[in-house]
């Protein structure tokens, strides 16, 4: 008779290929300035070089690629954070290659200051929108007209490669290496405007606007530099409060100013109704981009807390 076997306690197998994007993306993650301690890790590199290079020995697709991006010498590009940006593209081809394989890859989501800054610009001109310019009527075509403009990008650079390489040109200083390949988040953002607007309550669009644009760039500082206490999909305690006070607080001012018929009560439960519950939306939405979980959430939220009130 065999013995009985428990593949309980049997440790699982970890793809090549996943492992080897694991110590890729490591590597490249300890390198982000918000996180790099000034010293060279030279080590680290070349012993992931020598992983790079056992894989395209067992011939790994996609292994070459990285090992050339991995292979220059930072010193010929200008120093490690250039060495990084270099190689990001690799990385994410890569990390892409492994996921439609069916297996889990991270993204870097690397600090980028331009990123944020354009993030703070678009959330807050957004709501100057729903508050200035656009009566309420005009909210859903306008929305329908920027997010069909933005599908039909995603649609044409899909189909072109020249056409995507003159788009992550054009906009990257404020994309991210792995939205050559992904949807980018400025789509995503377009079909959360025709979400806001289907909800019908232009405070609430406001109130999702106003926290997209600064909690989610302020949270992101915060936990990439001050970030130690770890919770889940790579988000951290600190990040998580700083998104939740942030967004309360840039939320209760922008109802202050535009709000005045609400008591400072009113809109502090306003405000913390669309921050809070966009903060657990940020920390637990893995299969949906930010920019689209966030601003939705948030102003769900703000029409719970306005029926109440």
């Amino acid at each position: 008779m065999l013995p009985a076997c428990s593949t309980s306690t049997m440790a699982p197998v970890i793809p090549p290929q996943v492992r080897l994007a694991g110590d890729v993306h490591a590597l490249l993650w300890s390198l982000d300035p918000a996180r790099h301690d000034g010293h060279p890790p030279a080590d680290s590199r070349d012993r992931v070089l020598q992983v790079v290079l056992h894989a395209v020995e067992a011939g790994i697709h996609g292994a070459e690629d990285l090992r050339q991006a991995l292979a220059i010498e930072p010193d010929t590009l200008g120093g490690w954070d250039k060495w990084r940006r270099h190689a990001l593209p690799a990385y994410e081809a890569f990390a892409a290659r492994v996921r439609r394989a069916g297996h889990a890859a991270p993204s870097l989501r690397p600090s980028n200051p331009a990123r944020a800054v354009f993030h703070v610009m678009g959330g807050t001109s957004g709501a100057m929108m729903v508050e200035h310019v656009l009566p309420p009527d005009w909210l859903l075509p306008a929305a329908a007209m920027i997010a069909g403009f933005a599908w039909t990008l995603e649609i044409v650079r899909r189909r072109s490669e020249a056409f995507n390489r003159i788009l992550m040109t054009v906009f990257g200083p404020v994309a991210h290496a792995h939205e050559a390949w992904r949807i980018n988040s400025a789509t995503w953002f377009s079909t959360a405007l025709v979400v806001l607007a289907l909800i019908g309550s232009p405070l609430a669009a406001m109130v999702g606007l106003v926290v997209l644009g600064w909690a989610d760039p302020a949270a992101g500082v915060v936990g990439r530099r001050f970030g130690r206490i770890r919770l889940v999909h790579g988000r951290t305690l600190e990040g998580t409060l700083t998104f939740a006070a942030v967004g309360t607080l840039m939320a209760l001012g922008a109802l202050w100013l535009w709000h005045p018929e609400l008591s400072l009560a009113q809109a502090l439960a306003v405000a913390a109704a669309g921050a809070v519950p966009a903060a657990l939306a940020e920390l637990f939405a893995r299969r949906i981009d930010d920019n689209l979980a966030i601003p939705v959430v948030a102003a769900l939220g703000v029409v719970a807390m306005t029926a109440l009130l």
